[in-house]
């Protein structure tokens, strides 16, 4: 079954295919979008020129880099998302509001999704889903969240942003997202949920991975205070599949078409 993904931020966009029943091979092509005018306008002129987008797919997904809401699989309720969505963001009123199950962590992620961009892709794609861009990425790391007794926080940058995650036993302690254009900024923001969420310095864990400014002086100022920092290398984790050799990629993307995370 070959499958179409679609990556939108505000910085670009790009699309990516794969068989993902065999996942033995991977296209990549990113897409330069412009400024000023909307998503949609940008993927209704990336539908005239793409030659991914030209072809036929039995299904497509959609990553969007939009503000994503974790509730507690238990405490959801369907007719409440969009109400609870934006009394905590600002400024979607007229937006869609999605939701995802994520059932390997007892959670359900709430996200919004433009209606003009949401009429592009029905109109294009008949079989289709949306999702966070960060969720293929939390459901991969969970897994590791497992190995061995040290509690651990991932952290993931991507499109001049940071995202925290914590989970324990298979349930999310921690989550947010904040601004990651300076390394200072976010060497904050790393110790601060570090302590946060009472982690301990000598024995826990923290991840990184993603596009991540100034990896050396990065890391080399967290190790000042935590003993346990470690850099994730996309290739060792998903075992040198086909997405990691790909330049330019997202991990968000290598995540998706590596793994069980579409399932």
């Amino acid at each position: 079954m070959k499958r179409l993904i679609i990556r939108i931020s505000e910085r670009g966009m790009a699309f990516a295919t794969d068989h993902y029943d065999i996942g033995t091979s991977v296209e990549y092509e990113p897409y330069s979008t412009r400024s000023g005018i909307s998503a949609a306008a940008n993927l209704r002129e990336a539908l005239k020129s793409s030659k991914l987008l030209s072809r036929t797919y039995d299904r497509t997904e959609v990553l969007l880099d939009t503000p994503m809401l974790l509730v507690p699989l238990d405490e959801f309720q369907d007719d409440e998302a969009a109400t609870l969505y934006r009394h905590t963001f600002l400024g979607f009123e007229q937006y869609h509001i999605d939701h995802v199950i994520i059932a390997e962590l007892y959670s359900v992620a709430v996200f919004a999704v433009n209606k003009d961009l949401l009429t592009v892709v029905g109109d294009h794609f008949a079989q289709h889903r949306f999702m966070p861009v960060s969720l293929p990425v939390w459901r991969h790391l969970r897994i590791r969240a497992n190995n061995g007794q040290r509690k651990k926080l991932f952290v993931y940058f991507h499109d001049a942003q940071v995202e925290l995650f914590s989970c324990w036993q298979n349930r999310i302690r921690f989550y947010n997202t904040f601004p990651a254009t300076q390394e200072h900024d976010a060497l904050y923001y790393l110790l601060y949920v570090w302590r946060q969420t009472g982690l301990n310095t000598e024995m826990d864990e923290m991840h990184i991975v993603g596009d991540i400014p100034h990896q050396d002086w990065l890391t080399e100022r967290l190790r000042q205070f935590l003993r346990n920092v470690s850099i994730i290398n996309p290739s060792d984790d998903l075992m040198n599949a086909p997405a990691t050799q790909t330049p330019g990629m997202p991990y968000d993307l290598m995540t998706l078409l590596s793994t069980n995370s579409h399932d």
